[in-house]
């Protein structure tokens, strides 16, 4: 469980953005109806993680929320609930639908422009996620998934921005990229 309270103990306006940043459980957060009727929001039904998807449908959708420092909820520990179950192997293509769902929520919405950087860079870590699962479950054919879905959705990696060698289109240099700055050297004949 994350604990707000060592990040804030006060009251505290935050921007949508801000919320997004914030790691996702629904149970720790209070909802206003009338945005959640407005919109018809709900949650999918059937998936793991399915506040991921919640949280962006909503949050996309408010302009601000506050933090508020008191304790409402006593969250439950069960070994027998959804993710206390060790049979994880359908959270790996239910991470993968959430992206999905998210991309075509920003989509209809028009808002993928706004949330563009944000979203590639969520996508990121939940594909990261499941190729993580699929990996620990040797299942070669959801990490092929994984990247796929890495390919369509996903950033570069940070060691891809930072160090890169390739060669030039003509095949005539090799060009090495470093912290934004490239090195074109003529390849030896």
């Amino acid at each position: 469980m994350v604990n707000y309270f060592s990040v804030f103990d006060k009251q505290v306006i935050l921007d949508a953005n801000q919320i997004l940043q914030l790691p996702v459980i629904a149970c720790e957060k209070l909802y206003k109806k009338s945005i959640i009727d407005e919109y018809n929001l709900r949650f999918d039904e059937g998936l793991i993680n399915e506040d991921e998807a919640f949280n962006w449908y909503y949050n996309t959708k408010i302009k601000f929320g506050i933090f508020v420092p008191n304790k409402f909820y006593n969250y439950l520990i069960r070994p027998d609930s959804i993710m206390g179950n060790k049979q994880k192997g359908q959270k790996i293509g239910d991470l993968l639908q959430i992206v999905d769902k998210v991309y075509e929520h920003l989509k209809t919405y028009k808002l993928l422009s706004k949330y563009k950087r944000k979203f590639k860079h969520w996508a990121t870590s939940m594909i990261n996620s499941a190729k993580r699962l699929a990996q620990t479950f040797n299942d070669q054919t959801l990490v092929n998934k994984c990247d796929e879905y890495h390919k369509k959705y996903a950033t570069e990696s940070f060691a891809k921005k930072v160090f890169s060698v390739y060669n030039s289109y003509d095949g005539k240099y090799k060009i090495i990229k470093f912290f934004g700055i490239k090195i074109k050297l003529q390849r030896e004949k």
